[in-house]
């Protein structure tokens, strides 16, 4: 007889085979009174066939209105299992099993014979909480030593979780923040040009040094930068840079054009190419 719930496949067979009238006194004297039967069966994996040890088994009946419990065991390697003598007459059969949907049935044990059932449990996916994975690191940063540097202690550093709650209005109010930077009053409404120490220090900006004095301001907005770091001595000598004064380094944000604040638009790209170019140019 074949019974469907929560999708497994609950088999029984009902072996008649008599019990053995002389099963032994000490069993009888357990067993309760009433006609006798023994309920036997495996569990099974309904995909591959294979046997599902360790499965929790349960037998149970109703009675006075609510269901109890008559036996309860666990399958062996082989996911067979074999119940007590129990009390002959209709019950319900559960069993569950990690990794498994929960089956249950019921279970017809009539008097004097050996009840057989055969379960298949239906695998189920275990369901867990998802794991989040928050990092603090910027690729780009990253790539280019900022955190290295950092933890070595090299230069003065700061990055936007740092400036951001002293609310900024410019780029140049982020690089004041920094010890010993300061920014020179431009002439007539200009933009005002960085001072390190009371002289001009070579700027980076993105890991790609700016020839001659550049207002930040003209280039970046504080929703451009990212992170800062200034250096004393020279970082790059072969870029012919060479100012004794020390090296402010710039770090944009990383993002698609869609955001707000991207770091490159197309006027910040074309400043930013032509101090490249002539870069290139004043190197040869």
């Amino acid at each position: 007889m074949v019974v469907a719930a929560r999708r497994f496949r609950l088999l029984l067979l009902v072996l008649a085979v008599p019990l053995a009238a002389g099963a032994g006194e000490a069993c009888a004297q357990e067993a309760p009174a009433g006609p006798m039967v023994r309920v036997t069966g495996r569990v099974r994996d309904a995909t591959s066939g294979h046997a599902v040890p360790q499965a929790r088994v349960w037998l149970m009946v109703e009675g006075a209105g609510q269901a109890r419990i008559i036996w309860s065991g666990i399958s062996e390697d082989n996911g067979s299992w074999i119940s007590a003598p129990l009390a002959a007459g209709p019950m319900d059969l559960h069993v569950e099993a990690f990794g498994y949907r929960n089956a249950a049935g019921p279970v017809e044990a009539p008097q004097g014979m050996e009840v057989f059932v055969s379960v298949d449990l239906v695998p189920e996916p275990l369901a867990m909480e998802p794991l989040v994975v928050v990092s603090s690191r910027r690729s780009r940063l990253d790539a280019a030593g900022f955190y290295q540097r950092r933890r070595q202690g090299q230069g003065f550093s700061i990055t936007r979780e740092e400036f951001e709650p002293r609310h900024p209005v410019r780029a140049s109010d982020i690089l004041r923040l920094i010890p010993g930077v300061s920014v020179q009053p431009g002439r007539r409404g200009n933009s005002g040009l960085l001072r390190y120490r009371g002289c001009s220090p070579d700027l980076v900006l993105d890991g790609v040094p700016l020839v001659g004095d550049t207002a930040v301001d003209d280039i970046l907005s504080v929703m451009d930068i990212e992170a800062v770091e200034v250096h004393s001595g020279v970082l790059y000598p072969s870029r012919g840079m060479g100012s004794s004064c020390g090296t402010v380094m710039i770090w944009t944000r990383e993002g698609s054009r869609s955001e707000v604040g991207h770091p490159m638009t197309w006027r910040r790209a074309g400043v930013v190419a032509g101090f490249v170019l002539m870069s290139i140019l004043l190197t040869r």
